[in-house]
């Protein structure tokens, strides 16, 4: 199981976050939000999009009875600057997406 915790920001409160599992979305997510996905063994690619930005792809690898906790928020703050710097320089990634924990039951 996944577990992926979208941390309460106001800079993009409004903006509902699309996860992706290996490209397909699996879930929507609201501001301070925790969700849980059961996932199949074996290698996969996390990453979270909104309308006007990304995170970096994540590859994890799972197995059963294993729990991946991901924590995910913005980077980008709300001022013009930081949009372009964020939308131009950095092609969009302005989420952060990282595991924060990964073990065993």
């Amino acid at each position: 199981m996944i577990k992926i915790n979208r941390k309460e920001n106001v800079v993009d409160k409004e903006l509902i976050y699309q996860v992706k599992l290996d490209g397909k979305p699996i879930l929507q997510m609201k501001n301070d939000t925790i969700q849980n996905y059961h996932v199949k063994e074996g290698k996969h690619v996390l990453q979270v999009v909104t309308k006007d930005y990304v995170s970096k792809k994540v590859e994890f690898e799972y197995f059963n009875g294993k729990i991946i906790e991901f924590e995910c928020y913005p980077l980008h703050r709300d001022s013009f600057f930081s949009h372009i710097f964020y939308k131009i320089f950095l092609r969009k990634i302005g989420i952060e997406l990282r595991i924060k924990a990964d073990f065993y039951l």
